[in-house]
């Protein structure tokens, strides 16, 4: 039976082996990462400790001189007190030095070495402790990761870490040496502007005000982070500071809870208690607790993080990686996001960069087909996230309409895909986004036939010239139904303009009839909304002139010939020239298109 249960014991302790290794994995990492930051602090202490004692050594050896009484000067007296007394010698008119006997050690000597041997010793402390620093380090590293036992190497590895946080830690350890090096340095300064003002007190007076203001500087970069959580600055005092300035708070609520108490205010006694609470756990944790606090209470950090990681994207390995995490940044319950500052990045920045990221990994002949493809899912995937994005995406993708992207068929399904969208602009940039992608379509189009049909409604593709005028006639419809009265993107370089320009190039003679017939109907509409007998609203009527200046192009050659058109209406004009006379949008009166 004893052998049993050493057995089964053996066992619980193998099979425990995985759990400690895991731990003994993470840790030795933390070790490392920590330990590097003691030695290299301790680095820099000694480096500097070793200039700076050498340099203050260097004025203490001559200002020592400074706390006696100088051998020439006693040798000059004893002299002249001996020529006094030779017979004859008529030396009684002569002043004789100071009496060596009667000398007084100046005060500012006394002040200056005082403060200089304190700065030196303390500068040397420092770098004894440093150096002692860099053995601890070293000796945690060792003790920590010694056997190979799993366990045992778990235990000894806890119990170093809770010995270090229960007695006096190593993190306070060095916020101590560097506060000690820091008075150093200021004992020195205030030494050396003693010993200057000696001499010359212009010379003094300068270098106290400069170094008094040097110390009202650390003062004041001591008390910033009690006051400022997020800054940056901090000082060995700032800790000290912190949890005086919070003892302080703490007493003050401590008089007003037992004033509440004896009956001046007892309704507030709670809301005193729970701030009594919140003061002891500040004290308790400490300044970086507090800033830890105050980034978990912060409402657009989260957002500006985004904003931050997409500045310092650098090619297009980081674009993909940045575009990949954004739908899971949007579907975080953890994250909270400030609209101000997406509305910022993904209506002006992010949009340019996801339509430039994806015209460059379609014309890539380094990227697989397979690599183009996952790209394009990552982007949809991406701008899909937010509708903002998703709308600007769009809009930029029209500004040029002479890219790769609308060739690319996932894409355009995308796209497709969002002609039913709730935000009317997303909806009319997706049709405008299918209208060039069907306009672009070439002859061999077997794997767009979904596209065309579910889009522009057809049971049977018919030929490319009659699916254009179609594409063309269903474009505008959708547009003048929607936008006529709202955009100004009808005006040349607007989208509007730039997607009926791309989807006018067709030889509209070689169309069905009965497409040509349903161009000519949307034309007469458009038509009498210019020069109806009711006047339409400014924008409407202005924005319709627009489109009937692009599509007159296509107009004219369905019309050669026929009387109702003047001749001046087949002079050429610019694309960009708007007609602003209705004489130049005649209604279509050919019974033949009807």
């Amino acid at each position: 039976m004893p052998q049993e249960a050493d057995a089964d014991k053996l066992k619980l302790i193998d099979d425990s082996d995985a759990l400690f290794s895991m731990y003994n994995k993470r840790a030795k990492k933390v070790d490392e990462n920590m330990t590097e930051r003691w030695k290299g602090d301790a680095e820099g202490i000694l480096l500097f400790t070793g200039l700076f004692s050498a340099a203050v050594a260097q004025f203490l050896a001559g200002s020592l001189q400074t706390l006696q009484s100088n051998s020439q000067d006693a040798s000059s007296f004893y002299l002249a007190r001996i020529y006094q007394l030779t017979p004859g010698s008529n030396a009684s008119s002569i002043p004789l030095p100071p009496d060596p006997a009667q000398f007084q050690t100046p005060k500012f000597a006394v002040w200056t070495n005082t403060l200089w041997s304190l700065s030196l010793v303390m500068g040397l402390t420092c770098a004894l402790l440093a150096t002692l620093l860099q053995q601890w380090a070293r000796r945690y590293l060792r003790v920590t990761q010694k056997t190979d036992d799993p366990q045992r190497r778990a235990r000894i590895r806890e119990l170093m870490l809770q010995g270090s946080k229960k007695r006096l830690p190593l993190r306070i350890m060095l916020e101590l040496l560097t506060a000690l090096l820091h008075i150093a340095v200021f004992l020195f300064l205030a030494g050396f502007a003693i010993y200057l003002f000696h001499f010359n007190r212009s010379v003094g007076m300068t270098v106290a005000v400069f170094v008094g203001t040097c110390g009202l500087l650390y003062l004041w970069i001591s008390f910033v982070p009690t006051i400022f959580r997020d800054s940056p600055f901090y000082t060995p005092l700032s800790s000290l500071v912190w949890v005086v300035s919070m003892c302080v708070i703490w007493l003050g609520l401590q008089l007003r809870y037992y004033a509440a108490l004896i009956g001046l205010s007892p309704e507030t006694v709670p809301k005193i208690r729970q701030s009594l609470h919140e003061c002891y756990k500040r004290i308790t944790k400490g300044v970086i607790k507090g800033v830890e606090d105050m980034a978990h209470r912060s409402l657009d950090l989260d957002t500006s993080v985004l904003c931050r990681t997409f500045k310092t994207l650098d090619g297009d390995h980081d674009m993909h990686q940045f575009l990949d995490g954004i739908p899971g940044f949007y579907s975080s319950p953890k994250v909270i996001k400030d609209p101000d500052i997406l509305k910022r990045l993904n209506s002006r920045q992010l949009p340019d960069s996801v339509i430039s990221f994806l015209d460059r990994s379609l014309s890539s002949n380094l990227l697989t087909a397979k690599d183009k493809v996952d790209r394009i899912k990552i982007c949809v995937k991406a701008i899909n996230s937010d509708p903002l994005l998703l709308q600007f995406t769009f809009r930029r993708a029209l500004s040029s309409v002479s890219s790769i992207l609308f060739e690319c068929l996932d894409f355009v399904k995308f796209a497709q895909s969002q002609v039913t969208n709730a935000d009317p602009w997303t909806r009319d940039y997706a049709r405008c986004i299918v209208a060039i992608a069907i306009h672009r379509i070439s002859d061999n189009h077997d794997n767009w036939t979904d596209i065309i049909q579910d889009h522009l409604g057809f049971a049977n593709v018919p030929d490319a010239d009659s699916v254009r005028l179609r594409n063309l006639t269903h474009l505008i419809g959708q547009l003048k139904a929607s936008q006529l009265n709202l955009a100004r993107d009808f005006e040349p370089g607007g989208v509007w303009h730039n997607s009926m320009m791309d989807a006018r190039r067709l030889d509209v003679a070689n169309a069905a009839p009965e497409y040509q017939h349903e161009f000519c109907a949307l034309w007469n509409e458009l038509s009498r909304v210019v020069q109806g007998p009711e006047p339409a609203p400014p924008a409407a009527r202005l924005n319709t002139m627009h489109i009937l200046s692009v599509i007159r192009n296509v107009f004219i050659p369905l019309h050669e010939g026929v009387e109702f058109l003047p001749d001046e209406y087949h002079r050429p004009i610019d694309d960009n020239h708007l007609l602003d006379s209705a004489l130049f949008y005649p209604v279509c009166d050919d019974s033949n298109h009807h």
